[in-house]
């Protein structure tokens, strides 16, 4: 409300009441509007709280199926739409579109359920009350299957292919053709075969019609369409196994805890073992009496009472896949609902257990299970001294652990990922300071928050790419000992929290002002800035965001940890007594992925792109400590947010060249500049601009040597940088006459920015002055320089005498324009322009020497035609003697 608008309204409010009662309202209203007043200046601890819903998903496990908990696990069928689990004998549990569906639970109505398998897309066969049952995954209806009309065939076991369904009951084997997929009165015709078995097995055919029965001793073979009592003479095994599964190669059998392969043609048997690594966890491996086996397309399923393990194949070895169906047990991929801590930095995510450290690579992979995107270290193998690590940080190729011995004596050990061995450094103290409150990371950089358990408190930092850290206290002003935690954001600033403020310390003056800017939380237990030094809080399993003057409150509750960088936006969650890492984009964290490079930008594109060259280059450096964040991608071609993944620290001190502005959320923060090694980004605020000017230049020259022009003065030693059509703007012929505009040094190299025609285009850019050769204009002062011939001789580009351009023939007159000992600048006619090279001097003919040379001969000449006529003067006058 502006000041003239107050007023007019207490005007009319004056005109309806008496003078007395206007005071009255008039002082009220002040009152109030120095609250608001004040209310808007103070901190943010008094500001309102926005609460936004978010969404989130699970990412590890990926679904609440593999949460699930088994009490009694008999069968499993599981394809890549549906998972039907038999339990307890008395009801099946079907899990789809990640919900689940029990079919029944009641012992009256179904009991004895053994068996179950889907028999088309809608339809599950399951065995119950020793009879066959279709189950409708649509309506949930379920009803008995006719076998052979309409007769109740009893069944305990089954199992069909295309062609045949075959039953067991007792001591007996049906077997049924199939004449079409429905589930019609004739659909299953018995064809009168019933074989001998062991009571109650089960029983297998693959697709080549080949059954295979768990008989009396052992494992027995026939075709469905010829089957025969069975004897000896055809049995696979010597020991009888509970369960069996069969394709067209192999059978897979089970003995005890044991699994077994078997060449359908019989031979000798093959022991799976698993993979001794897995040993240490409880899912990877089989601990117990294993109930059931089934397919998952070429992958084994091995049920467990209280799981379902999914397994690949490799020659007698079972390799987990990372998929299980279990709850409260360890795996290489999975937390406890004791983990403490989650940390992010670039692709990888750190979780601390109460028995391990996970690290893994976020790298959305098709598979995000596979093994080799995890790194577990055992607790047991960071203790220092029986203690155990209580905390970590998380760098690029590292992370910095702390240990808690107790509260006066703790300490860190920084641990390699690019070691298998001697992985952990031993322990790392500070003498002066011995209790460690809280540790983090930031661009490079590992900081710690210190004190001697009685204020000031300290902080140290040591670059996090050193295989042994050397900590530097960093002068700063904070006269308390009650901050615990504390985090760093990309500007450098520091930002401190007790339980229930937060401080801050500025870089930009040193350090040297302590300032609140919030209070009132009830328990801080985590600190966490965004791209651009947004704070993030972790308040009494609240997260919440603190921009200038606002609080935002996330919808969030039981939040035990959360981590998130610069890279993309995702933030990863960890819950009380939760077993889930989630992952929400809803925190609307800036990051590197967010940013919005200018549609019509190209880096590297042929000479019809929107991009041009630019003559009014503006040329920066990065400011000491500044962050770059680097371009990491294979396509150049096109730059966007996403191309920027890969952070970097970057003290670059080099000379940068300005390509565009980069755009967050409509603020222009980032300029994208490259130099011969790198693309990089770099907020606007962490650059200087070195003021470079180009010298202006008004001349002619002309190219001696095929060259590119170049949209901006850069040539990568690779190429990579180096703009337009693959590697340059265009690529001039030899001997085509440009026009230079302007000069400009970038790099140690020297740049002409110049106009040319070329197939009647007309381009501007850059081109290395090295590669440019002067041209005589009309108006050159010739008088100056004398003019000279040559022998036949060859005309080189530079003084180096290394590149010919040119031939002159003998007795060709040139201009003399510098003599520097045996080396000649000179000027030359080609065509009808004066060109500029260099020549040999001894080339050139000495006109001094060719007029003694002359007079000599002529004097020869004379002295011949004297001795000539002396000769037949004398010859006459002695014949008239005569």
């Amino acid at each position: 409300m502006t000041k003239q608008n107050f007023y007019v309204k207490m005007i009319c409010m004056d005109r309806k009441m008496s003078r007395k009662f206007n005071k009255i309202v008039t002082m009220f209203l002040f009152i109030v509007f120095a609250i608001c007043v004040v209310g808007f200046y103070k901190t943010t601890s008094v500001s309102s709280a926005q609460n936004l819903q978010m969404s989130q998903n699970t990412y590890l496990p990926q679904t609440s199926l593999e949460n699930t908990a088994l009490i009694s696990a008999s069968a499993v069928y599981r394809d890549e739409n549906l998972t039907a689990i038999i339990e307890d004998a008395y009801k099946f549990t079907l899990y789809f579109e990640d919900k689940s569906v029990v079919v029944s639970q009641d012992k009256n109505n179904l009991k004895d359920i053994l068996d179950v398998k889907l028999f088309n897309d809608s339809t599950l066969f399951f065995s119950a009350n020793a009879r066959l049952y279709a189950y409708d995954i649509e309506s949930g209806a379920y009803e008995k299957v006719k076998l052979n009309g309409s007769i109740e065939e009893p069944v305990s076991y089954f199992d069909f292919n295309d062609n045949y369904l075959v039953t067991t009951y007792q001591d007996s084997c049906k077997i049924f053709s199939i004449e079409n997929n429905s589930l019609d009165d004739d659909t299953f015709k018995s064809n009168g075969s019933e074989i001998e078995i062991f009571n109650g097995s089960t029983i297998s055919i693959n697709d080549d019609n080949t059954l295979f029965i768990v008989g009396k001793s052992g494992v027995y073979k026939t075709l469905a369409s010829q089957p025969a009592i069975q004897t000896n003479d055809n049995t696979l095994t010597s020991t009888t196994p509970s369960q069996i599964i069969s394709n067209d190669e192999f059978i897979y059998y089970v003995i005890s805890d044991k699994v077994y392969s078997l060449s359908t043609n019989g031979g000798v048997a093959n022991e799976f073992t698993t993979l001794e690594s897995d040993k240490a966890y409880d899912l990877g491996n089989i601990s117990s009496a294993i109930k059931n086996i089934s397919f998952c397309d070429d992958k084994l399923l091995i049920v467990q009472s209280d799981n379902i393990q999914e397994f690949k194949i490799k020659g007698n070895e079972l390799i987990f896949t990372g998929f299980a169906i279990a709850k409260n047990k360890t795996a290489y991929n999975r937390v406890s609902s004791n983990a403490t801590e989650i940390e992010k930095t670039n692709k990888i995510v750190g979780v601390l257990d109460n028995f391990k450290l996970t690290i893994f690579i976020n790298n959305n992979a098709e598979n995000r299970y596979a093994r080799e995107n995890y790194i577990n270290y055992l607790i047991s193998t960071l203790e220092i001294n029986d203690v155990l690590p209580s905390s970590f940080t998380l760098g690029e190729e590292n992370a910095l652990l702390l240990y808690d011995s107790n509260s006066a004596n703790k300490f860190v050990s920084l641990l390699d990922f690019t070691k298998t061995d001697n992985y952990l450094s031993n322990k790392l103290s500070l003498a002066n300071d011995s209790v460690i409150h809280d540790v983090c990371y930031q661009s490079g950089y590992y900081y710690l928050l210190c004190d001697n358990g009685n204020a000031p408190q300290h902080i140290y930092r040591a670059k996090a790419d050193e295989s042994s850290l050397n900590f530097e206290r960093i002068d700063m002003n904070i006269s308390t000992a009650e901050f615990t935690m504390f985090t760093v954001d990309t500007y450098s600033n520091i930002y401190l929290a007790s339980k229930t403020s937060i401080a801050k310390l500025s870089k930009e003056d040193g350090y040297s002002n302590l300032v609140e800017i919030a209070r009132n939380f009830t328990k801080i237990t985590k600190l966490q800035t965004d791209l651009l030094g947004r704070l993030y809080v972790l308040d009494n399993g609240a997260v919440k965001s603190i921009e200038n003057t606002t609080i935002t409150d996330y919808a969030l509750e039981n939040v035990k940890a959360f981590a998130f960088d610069f890279i993309d936006n995702n933030a990863f969650l960890l819950y009380d007594s939760s077993e889930f890492i989630y992952l929400t984009t809803g925190l609307d964290n800036a990051s590197i992925s967010d940013l919005v490079v200018p549609d019509n930008f190209r880096l590297s594109c042929n000479p019809n792109s929107p991009t041009i060259a630019n003559e009014n280059l503006q040329f920066y450096k990065a400011k000491e400590g500044a962050n770059t964040y680097v371009i990491k991608s294979q396509n150049q071609d096109l730059i966007t947010g996403e191309n920027f993944k890969f952070k970097a620290l970057s003290n670059y001190t080099d000379e940068y060249v300005l390509i565009c502005t980069v755009m967050y959320k409509g603020e222009q923060v980032f300029y994208a500049l490259a130099n011969q090694d790198t693309i990089v980004l770099i907020d606007i605020n962490q650059v200087e601009n070195t003021n470079k000017q180009p010298e202006t230049l008004v001349k002619d020259a002309f190219i001696a040597t095929d060259v590119c022009c170049y949209y901006l003065p850069i040539i990568s030693p690779n190429d990579r940088f180096a703009l337009s059509n693959n590697s340059n703007l265009v690529r001039i012929e030899k001997a085509t006459p440009i026009k230079v505009k302007s000069q400009i040094s970038f790099l140690d190299c020297d740049y002409y920015y110049a106009e040319f025609d070329l197939d009647g285009i007309t381009y501007n850019g850059y081109i290395p002055c090295d590669f440019t050769v002067d041209v005589l204009t009309e108006d050159f002062e010739w008088d100056k320089f004398k003019v000279e011939k040559v022998n036949k001789t060859s005309v080189y580009k530079d003084s180096s005498m290394q590149e010919k351009v040119f031939i002159l023939p003998e007795n060709t007159s040139i201009r003399l324009l510098e003599k520097k000992g045996n080396i000649s600048k000179i000027a030359y006619k080609n065509g009808d322009n004066w060109e500029v090279g260099y020549i040999y001097t001894s080339k050139i003919i000495d006109e001094p020497n060719l007029a003694i040379r002359n007079i000599l001969i002529i004097l020869a000449v004379v002295a011949c035609l004297c001795g000539t006529s002396t000769y037949f003067l004398l010859r006459s006058k002695k014949r008239a003697n005569q």
